[in-house]
Order: structure tokens, then C-alpha cells, then sequence
């Protein structure tokens, strides 16, 4: 027997189950999955490929060895059963890994997001460091073109989670600062001695891991 434990970011639980080998698809209940937009191009996925990950429910059981693939238009996860049919998961999801990468949800709304909207959990602590990403339709006419083109733009925004809160923060020394005064004079000096590229989303999350010891 694997016992699985996997701890769920927003909620801060952790959640147990035993789970024997092989037949870990066997009790989820799959659902429809809504079909991409038409005539768009690219792709409405986080990633094209199918890839491995695992699940947590709302209701606390864990599916360990997935097929999994992130739709970020349409905000949902679908998975490869044992016959290869693609279904989506008919139970709430709390919390999910796709290529190494964590998403979980249940955090407060802000801006367009509800409290069902998934984030990546870049960093975890006492704040957590959060990506949203989604993907929206664009329009455009080329020249001598009869038809608008339609094709996929991702965007992106990032939060950090404090004492109950979602700060809205932009990748940047300054932003970031601002949203964390009680220790900015300590990571102004990190980010200095450290020479970090707040560009990249690990060396922002080594930030917020480094703020979480202060």
C-alpha cells in the first residue's frame, strides 16, 4: 500500500489516503470537457502535452499518477482515463500538480477571480507568493485580409497572500517593496547582494522564501 500526503496551500490541511497501485483512476467520476473556442489559434492549455500529476478533492481524496493537461481558458483540469478518454473531474478540485508545479485554490476573490480560481503556489509561508495565469481571445485584421484572425494571448498576474489578504503585485523591485514594508529595508539589501532578476518566478519566490525567515 502508498499512503499519499499532499499538503493543500490555500487551506493550509493536510490530507491523507491510502491508495493501492493501479487503480487509482478507477472511482474518479469524469465529466464533459468544454470544447475550445473555434477558429482560434494556438491553444487554450497551460501546456499542449499531456503530463503527469496528481489531484486532491475538495473532499480530501488524493490521485496520484495522472495524465493531466490545465485548460487556462476555460479554468479547468481534464485527465486521460484508463481508456484514454478525456473527461474532466466531475468533484471540486482543491488542489493539483502539473509538471512539477503547484496550483491550488480556495483563496480570497480579487479582481475577476473567485475563490474557485486556481494559482500557481510559487512560494508558501507564513505569505505565499501566487501566479494567476489565463489566456483571452485576440482579434486583429491583417492587411488584404477579409476575416478577423483570431488567436490565444496568455496573461499573467501575481499576488502575494498575507494575513487573510491578496496584494496585487508587478514584477518589480518597487512593487514588490511596497507590498511588504514592515522588511523592505532587508530585501532591498537581499535583492541587491543577491543580484536577483525579479523577471524570473523562482528568483521572485527565493524573495518571498527569504522574507518568510525575517
Amino acid at each position: 500500500m502508498i499512503i499519499m500526503v499532499l499538503t493543500i496551500f490555500g487551506a493550509g490541511k493536510i490530507y491523507a489516503q491510502i491508495t493501492p497501485p493501479g487503480s487509482v483512476l478507477t472511482d474518479i467520476k469524469g465529466s464533459n470537457v468544454k470544447e475550445a473556442d473555434a477558429d482560434v489559434q494556438g491553444t487554450p492549455y497551460l501546456f499542449d502535452d499531456w503530463l503527469p500529476g496528481s489531484v486532491v478533492t475538495e473532499d480530501g481524496k488524493t490521485y496520484d499518477n495522472l495524465k493531466l493537461r490545465y485548460n487556462i481558458r476555460f479554468s479547468q483540469l481534464i485527465f486521460l482515463n484508463q481508456n484514454d478518454e478525456v473527461l474532466g473531474f466531475r468533484e471540486p478540485v482543491k488542489m493539483f500538480t502539473i509538471n512539477h508545479m503547484v496550483f491550488a485554490n480556495g483563496f480570497p476573490p480579487v479582481d475577476t477571480q473567485t475563490i474557485a480560481a486556481f494559482y500557481q503556489v510559487l512560494a508558501d509561508g507564513k505569505i505565499k507568493l501566487l501566479k494567476y495565469s489565463k489566456k483571452v481571445i485576440e482579434e486583429r485584421q491583417t492587411y488584404g485580409a477579409t476575416a478577423m484572425e483570431k488567436s490565444y494571448r496568455k496573461m499573467q498576474s501575481y499576488y502575494i497572500f498575507k494575513d487573510g489578504k491578496m496584494v496585487k503585485v508587478r514584477a518589480d523591485k518597487k512593487s514588490l517593496l511596497a507590498a511588504l514594508p514592515d522588511h523592505s529595508a532587508q530585501l532591498e539589501s537581499y535583492i541587491k547582494d543577491n543580484n536577483v532578476n525579479l523577471k524570473d518566478d523562482m528568483a521572485i519566490a527565493q524573495v518571498i522564501v527569504y522574507y518568510n525567515t525575517l
